[in-house]
């Protein structure tokens, strides 16, 4: 990921470790991130990037129409119906 994009996505983590939770419009995200569209590779830099700011603090993500929530998990519990998922969810596995 380019320097620009590391800082922009740290910027929008740190949003969420400090107040509980972020958005962003998805067309920004892949801007930010100078893509076409999202990956497996990106969600890896995202938690990869989240685990060296939080460590085992699970980062969840809200996937609505036009939009990414990002969410402090500590402490939550997901179920089926949950709006939320693990970042871990997108990034596929290790």
């Amino acid at each position: 990921m380019a320097a620009r994009s590391d800082t922009e996505l740290l910027r929008l983590l740190t949003a969420v470790s400090d107040l509980g939770v972020a958005h962003i419009r998805k067309r920004d995200f892949l801007a930010l991130l100078g893509r076409q569209r999202l990956t497996a590779s990106i969600w890896r830099d995202v938690r990869d990037l989240w685990r060296e700011m939080e460590g085992t603090v699970p980062l969840l993500i809200g996937d609505k129409e036009g939009v990414w929530a990002f969410v402090y998990g500590k402490g939550l519990k997901l179920n089926n119906e949950s709006w939320l998922d693990y970042v871990e969810t997108f990034a596929g596995p290790e």
